[in-house]
């Protein structure tokens, strides 16, 4: 599983594939940086965490299945979540500190490193797993749908993480999410009429990084689209 879903290189059990890679320095090093920034402590704090969210969603979905249990990897810089086999998997490499060096070396851009913290790694999961639970189903694929579609995801997260801030269930930093409550209008009367038929603009949704399955917001550009969709919060 961990080669050709996690790592996406190989066949299933490719023995070669994972002695590469876990023979490889720079993946070495970064583990050993894992070990240094994400203590046993905090894992055991994401569990519990992820224990009480579970919670929570049993009870607004109880006919949906709870996944079969939680693990952490090494996908090298690939991915910071991943759900195959109903398992949620976080990837400690992606939450090593916004300064870290292995970022800096990777010369990945400050707005996506910014989110590169430990304290992300539970909102980030549960946004993942919502994503991968409630999959998009609309026959049409425009802004208006994946508006809504990633306004419930963010309104699901609200009941599943309800003490956790809104601008690290988001992504944002206070000064977006301030720029999306002052000028709320602004944004509304922003969008055209026409909002349904746009599709070349979707790439504002949804990001290009390997942050799978996870919309991280620009520094320049707060994509308040998602936030609009954030039906419980306007």
């Amino acid at each position: 599983m961990f080669t050709n879903t996690i790592r996406g290189r190989g066949m299933p059990d490719d023995t070669n594939a994972i002695l590469a890679f876990t023979g490889n320095k720079d993946m070495h090093d970064a583990y050993l940086e894992t070990q240094k920034v994400i203590t046993d402590a905090d894992v055991s704090e994401l569990e519990a965490g992820l224990t009480d969210c579970m919670k929570r969603f049993k009870y607004h979905f109880p006919n949906r299945k709870l996944p079969k249990q939680f693990a952490t990897c090494m996908s090298g810089f690939d991915y910071n979540f991943a759900f195959p086999d109903s398992i949620m998997v976080v990837s400690l490499e992606m939450y090593l500190g916004r300064s870290n060096v292995f970022y800096k070396m990777l010369q990945w851009p400050q707005y996506q490193v910014r989110v590169l913290n430990k304290e992300y790694m539970l909102p980030d999961m549960v946004r993942g797993w919502l994503i991968s639970e409630f999959d998009n189903a609309q026959p049409v694929n425009n802004l208006l749908n994946n508006m809504i579609q990633f306004g419930k995801v963010f309104y699901a997260c609200d009941a599943l993480l309800p003490e956790t801030a809104d601008s690290i269930k988001i992504g944002y930093n206070s000064a977006q999410m301030k720029y999306c409550d002052e000028y709320e209008k602004n944004v509304w009367g922003f969008l055209p009429p026409t909002i349904c038929y746009m599709t070349t603009i979707l790439k504002q949704l949804v990001s290009s990084q390997q942050m799978v399955l996870l919309p991280q917001p620009s520094a320049t550009n707060v994509r308040p689209a998602l936030q609009c969709g954030w039906v419980g919060k306007l």
